[in-house]
């Protein structure tokens, strides 16, 4: 549980939030400290089965707990930039923009005049 509170902290409502998870196993100790409310969920077959509620405050101490990391995705700046690769700085990697790469898309002539199938096409 601590690492599915991980995953759903930033979804709750700051201060006000509560999040309601069900379960039908052994929890820690730390979580079944730090739940709000628990009921019992009576169903079929012979498992067991309660629902959590935890409010937002709880579900960021008991995901602090999880030892998940952040990650920052799609940031400016994250990529890296590379150096010295290119022929100009010295290296032997890297092509010039001269050289005719496979599936390069040519330069549209627009000397040519286009068949279209008619002469006197006037457009209203």
């Amino acid at each position: 549980i601590p690492r599915f509170c991980f995953w759903v902290k930033e979804l709750l409502v700051r201060k006000t939030g509560r999040m309601v998870y069900i379960t039908g196993g052994d929890l820690e100790d730390f979580v079944e400290e730090r739940c709000f409310l628990t009921v019992p969920v009576s169903g079929e077959g012979e498992e067991e089965k309660r629902a959590l509620v935890i409010n937002q405050v709880n579900v960021d101490w008991i995901a602090g707990k999880s030892g998940e990391k952040s990650r920052k995705v799609g940031k400016e700046g994250s990529k890296k930039k590379r150096i010295g690769v290119g022929k100009s700085n010295g290296g032997s990697g890297g092509s010039s923009r001269s050289e005719k790469v496979k599936g390069k898309w040519d330069k549209k002539d627009n000397s040519v005049v286009k068949d279209r199938g008619y002469e006197d096409f006037r457009r209203y």
